[in-house]
């Protein structure tokens, strides 16, 4: 079971997301149906090898879902957003559906994993990870050199024994 499958971090979620927009000055009406299976999205991303013109669809995908609250699991939605940015909406969503782009988008999420990525939105800068948008501060501040992390105290820690796992059964 995802998080958001967890009735009360739903409703959290929604509700951080709207406070978030409302702080940000954004729009934020939600997707039609949440939790909702990305796949399709991740892979028409995947598709394009420049990172400037990834990151301008990526972002407008995310707009029309949680500002203008379209379904971008759709491909007509996908299609659209895609024509708006200049890109070839038909084009993409073919080789969205090609072997090479499930197992470039298989290899990408699998370079995640292994860099320690558990969850959206994260950064990996220099090894380290910076995770959630009210964690964009300490990115900041590490890109500026200001953040200072004692990595040996985090390491003294992470070596003291468990005293409970959970289980789920």
């Amino acid at each position: 079971m995802g998080p958001a499958e967890i009735p009360a971090k739903r409703r959290y979620t929604f509700q951080d997301a709207q406070r978030w927009a409302g702080h940000l000055g954004l729009e934020f009406k939600a997707p039609p149906a949440h939790p909702f299976n990305p796949l399709k999205s991740l892979r028409v991303t995947s598709v394009i090898d420049n990172d400037d013109v990834r990151e301008v669809l990526a972002v407008r995908l995310l707009d029309a879902a949680w500002s203008e609250g379209r379904d971008i699991t759709s491909d007509s939605v996908i299609h659209e957003v895609a024509d708006s940015t200049g890109l070839n909406g038909p084009e993409l969503l073919e080789r969205a559906h090609t072997d090479e782009i499930k197992q470039r988008l298989r290899l990408q999420t699998e370079r995640a994993i292994q860099a320690g990525v558990f969850g959206v939105p994260s950064f990996v800068v220099d090894g380290e990870i910076f995770w959630g948008n009210d964690r964009l501060h300490f990115l900041k501040e590490h890109l500026q050199g200001k953040l200072l992390t004692d990595t040996a105290k985090v390491e003294e820690i992470l070596a003291r024994p468990r005293a409970a796992d959970r289980s789920r059964k």
